[in-house]
């Protein structure tokens, strides 16, 4: 695994309604960041390929952990493009994820920072 710091991707497109998110790439994966309408942090998702698939782990306060997920590319055929969507996937262990994410740390602002490496706990 190639790692180095997160370096923010300035160029996100807001939903309309409250709170905001932030996309943070590295050669690791990528690390998405929602926040309230208040400016807290309201999920963690953390993306990155593995073999030929997508996984994604998602995270809420107060969930008691991070979710597993597939990224299934929603096209069955290259003649036909669709929508991706995330499917749940068997468990498997976090200590991938929590390297690659500790990886990550040093390109992001402290408090964001602690906040990652709380939730990678």
């Amino acid at each position: 695994m190639n790692a180095s710091p997160f370096v923010e991707y300035k160029q996100v497109r807001q939903e309309p309604g409250p709170g905001r998110r932030r996309w943070f790439q590295a050669p690791q994966g990528d690390l998405m960041v929602w926040y309230d309408a208040n400016g807290r942090v309201s999920g963690l998702q953390f993306c990155h390929a593995e073999g030929l698939r997508e996984r994604a782990y998602t995270w809420r306060p107060g969930t008691g952990g991070w979710r597993q997920q597939l990224v299934e590319s929603g096209s069955s055929s290259p003649m036909r493009q669709a929508t991706p969507i995330l499917v749940d996937a068997p468990s498997v262990s976090l200590d991938g994820l929590r390297a690659r994410l500790a990886a990550g740390l040093d390109g992001l602002e402290p408090e964001l920072a602690a906040l990652v490496g709380e939730a990678i706990l």
